[in-house]
């Protein structure tokens, strides 16, 4: 039974977190007797055997179809890392081509000013 015995500065009651003897009981009436205690807070969660089953193979078919999307999301990420470094070499590509064509177009200014 864990319990959080760090009480604060203002002497606020402890928490005991209590598990059910007996998953069949329902009601939880043993754990509180047990507890008793006058300033003691005790929450007490009982889910039904049937419930329980049903949440658990409702877990298990979730997980099987996250593991495949989480691999999938992670290999498009290596993807996109790729096409990001692509398309900033092709952008750094086009701008070192439009700076030949700027320096040529001059050039070719001068040259005609030159001339004339």
């Amino acid at each position: 039974v864990p319990e959080d015995d760090a009480k604060s500065k203002d002497d606020a009651p402890r928490v005991k977190i209590v598990e059910p003897d007996d998953p069949e009981d329902e009601d939880g009436e043993e754990e509180l007797d047990r507890i008793g205690a006058a300033n003691t807070i005790t929450v007490v969660n009982k889910i039904p055997p049937s419930l329980l089953k049903v949440l658990r193979q409702q877990f298990r078919l979730m997980e099987g179809w996250m593991e495949p999307l989480l691999k999938s999301s992670q290999a498009q990420q290596g993807e996109m890392r790729e096409l990001r470094e692509q398309i900033e070499t092709t952008l750094e590509d086009y701008e070192r081509l439009i700076g030949q064509v700027r320096g040529s177009k001059s050039k070719r200014r001068r040259a005609r000013r030159s001339d004339s």
